[in-house]
């Protein structure tokens, strides 16, 4: 067997001993009988997000009926894209199709006071009046390759050098963009039994085409968000561009004339964040035990702050609604996974299935057919490493900055000059070559920012510094200068430049010495910091990363022996096909149906008063006897998602569009840890929902003929 593999079987002959006799002869048929229980499990359910790579293609057929052809797969990847999360290209001419709360980053950027574009909605009546989303770009996975055996090429056996790793991904990725121009990026399967290279084609012009009111986007409001029946027009229009031009796009998906019905086969492609389903016993328990805790306690302090200071006027409440939604977001979702941590049952079952793999383990171990690379019993040294994280936790939280915030920018500005100061494979993994570019971009990009909101967000970061470290620490110290977090944080931001578009672009085309030479009061404090900020963080990633890595690459690589290609891999962010059923579900004794409809959407704006968070515009109010109250609105299937999956296309047997997914039921937030089909259920808004308000509401006939050309 390769060095790439976990165990070495020292009984086989020499030519036996590669990756692929792990998965047919006299290997596998063993292996095959020992995760027999474990294979049971997950024959008969449609959970798992399935690189491309490795699309189950007969068991999608021996259980729905479908045969995925090539072409199939092909045509609907290509046509997938990340923007923000995830989204489908919908026209030869560039246009996607992704949720409004995907967009709203743009919507709110382009927003301002005098022309709320969240509150009021956006069309363009031509494409020159197309407007461009800063900072925003599309990417699209153009190509895969296998790169295990490079990655893992230096790593002899029993060796566990998490810097040879990422020293060889590091060049791999290097290589890939000098040859092919692209952007590269080593992807990490079944916890590094496999490493794939992506290939992705990058436009950074994206310009905002359509979008409706937030009232819409986001019907129900924060009551409604992760509930299910919903109604909720939550999808917005955009346009990628090159050289000034709208991208041609061969490969897109048609809207389906017909949409879809309970029972039919439905797919979704998108880029799920990810899962949590290979951690262990331990990893559970510390999450439940204290990083859930800590998350929680984090995001309603933050959502207090931004809430109290939003009260304060209007124009504070609308600067303020883009952080919020995704604050308020966040804190309902890692609720429910909060609450799916504290089932006993799933802790039962998790220890149960480290009970099968240990006992297994031990028995090829006695027969002489097993070595753990990492050297000693992986479990225990992922238990060793979680309690290093618990005992760190305190301190990675408080030395943490807000993503989306001033503070944060300005640390990745600095981060981005020191870390590519450092060799290859070693600094920081989220500074790593790969993603530079992006976060460059990001950063430039002319964004608007408010400084009396980064003020009131520095200050909530200070105060929980302090309340997680202590004033002594010397983190808080340099934070704070012997100042209250409100006069240091009005202090730093009254000086700071770093809202300008200018200022940060000549920091990060100045490298390190700009940064050494500049006096703007927050980069001094964040360059200050940044020597305690990553020996913080480099130890996380020494003492528990790199240990975690390498005892989980043990475990993964037997699983994966056992089990093959029968499993689907955690989710990483990277694109995935996954596939269920639209079916309803049974909540409690009541029975929810499979879809939704305008005459719901109506009846909750009218049992509520037309008060908000279920008001509707005038326009909407005027069209209701327009539109066809029947037409299915959001509807509801068994597909396997997770955050990140926001936006995907959800298609039919024939690879033609019927929704785009925008949400999960609070029964699916468990989802992260272990897919259950009995209640989880994936939110979509039909595409003849899309197609009737933008006929009937909106009036944007020229961009149905882009939609619907196929359609009679």
């Amino acid at each position: 067997m390769s060095d790439s593999l976990f165990f070495v079987l020292v009984s086989m002959p020499t030519q036996a001993r590669n990756s692929s006799f792990l998965l047919s002869g006299r290997f596998f048929r063993v292996a095959a009988a020992l995760g027999l229980a474990l294979l049971a499990q997950t024959a008969h359910a449609d959970g798992g997000m399935w690189p491309f790579h490795n699309v189950p293609v007969e068991q999608i057929k021996q259980k729905h009926g479908v045969t995925l052809t090539p072409e199939w797969l092909e045509n609907v990847r290509l046509a997938s894209a990340r923007f923000g999360s995830s989204s489908a290209f919908v026209s030869a001419d560039g246009l996607l199709l992704t949720n409004h709360h995907v967009a709203k980053g743009c919507i709110q950027r382009l927003s301002t006071a005098e022309n709320d574009l969240a509150a009021k909605g956006f069309l363009s009546a031509t494409r020159a009046e197309e407007r461009r989303c800063p900072g925003s770009e599309v990417t699209q996975l153009v190509s895969y390759i296998d790169v295990t055996a490079r990655v893992t090429a230096n790593n002899a056996a029993g060796a566990t050098d998490a810097r040879a790793r990422q020293t060889a991904i590091t060049e791999v990725e290097k290589q890939c963009r000098e040859e092919t121009k692209l952007r590269c990026q080593v992807v990490t399967m079944y916890r590094g039994a496999q490493y794939w290279l992506y290939r992705y084609k990058v436009w950074s012009d994206v310009r905002l085409v359509w979008a409706p009111e937030t009232r819409l986007g986001f019907f129900g409001g924060d009551p409604d968000n992760f509930v299910y029946p919903r109604y909720a027009l939550d999808v917005a229009l955009v346009r990628a561009y090159e050289d000034g031009k709208p991208v041609v796009t061969p490969h897109y998906l048609r809207l389906a004339k017909d949409g879809i019905k309970d029972g039919d086969t439905v797919f979704s492609i998108g880029n799920p964040g990810s899962t949590d389903r290979s951690l262990t016993a331990a990893e559970l328990n510390f999450l439940r035990m204290q990083w859930y805790p800590i998350r929680v306690t984090n995001a309603e302090g933050a959502r207090s702050d931004l809430l109290e200071w939003g009260e304060l006027s209007a124009e504070n409440q609308r600067r303020a609604l883009d952080p919020l939604f995704g604050i308020e977001n966040t804190l309902k979702s890692i609720r429910g996974e909060n609450r799916a941590l504290n089932v006993e049952r799933l802790h039962q079952n998790k220890r149960a299935d480290e009970a099968f793999w240990k006992a297994k383990a031990a028995e090829l171990t006695e027969k002489g057919a097993l070595r753990f690379k990492s050297g000693s019993d992986p479990w225990v040294a992922i238990a060793a490493a979680t309690e290093k994280q618990n005992r760190y936790a305190f301190e990675m939280t408080g030395t943490e900055y807000a993503w989306g915030t001033l503070l944060r920018v300005a640390n990745d500005i600095v981060a981005l000059a020191h870390e590519a100061q450092k060799p290859a494979g070693e600094g920081l993994r989220a500074y790593r070559e790969a993603v530079r570019p992006q976060l460059r971009n990001t950063i430039s990009s002319n964004r608007i920012w408010y400084r009396d909101m980064e003020t009131i967000r520095l200050q909530s970061k200070m105060e929980e510094a302090m309340s997680y470290l202590g004033q002594d620490h010397p983190f808080v110290a340099r934070m704070l200068q012997g100042g209250t977090p409100q006069e240091a944080a009005q202090r730093v931001m009254a000086g700071t430049k770093l809202d300008q578009q200018g200022e940060r672009r000549a920091l990060l085309e100045g490298g390190l010495s700009a940064i050494n030479a500049s006096n703007d009061p927050l980069l001094v404090l964040v360059r200050d910091l940044y020597p305690i900020w990553t020996a913080i963080r480099e130890r996380d990633q020494r003492e528990v990363e790199a240990v975690k890595e390498a005892a989980h690459d043990d475990i993964a690589r037997l699983r994966f022996a056992v089990n093959g290609l029968n499993e689907a891999p955690d989710a990483t962010g990277t694109l995935r096909l996954a596939v269920g059923k639209v079916a309803g579900f049974d909540r409690d004794g009541i029975l929810n149906p499979w879809t939704t409809t305008f005459y719901g959407l109506y009846d909750r704006n009218i049992a509520f008063g037309n008060k908000p968070p279920f008001d509707l515009p005038a326009n909407w109010l005027a069209a209701r006897d327009e539109l066809n109250l029947a037409t299915p609105f959001n509807f509801i299937s068994t597909l396997d998602i997770i955050g990140g999956s926001s936006g995907s296309p959800a298609v039919n047997a024939k690879g033609e569009l019927v929704g785009v997914m925008f949400d999960g039921n609070l029964e699916g937030l468990g989802n992260r840890f272990a897919y259950q089909e009995r209640t989880a259920r994936a939110l979509a808004v039909d595409v003849r929902a899309i197609v009737e308000a933008l006929d009937k509401v909106y009036g944007a006939k020229d961009l149905l003929k882009e939609l619907t050309p196929h359609w009679k």
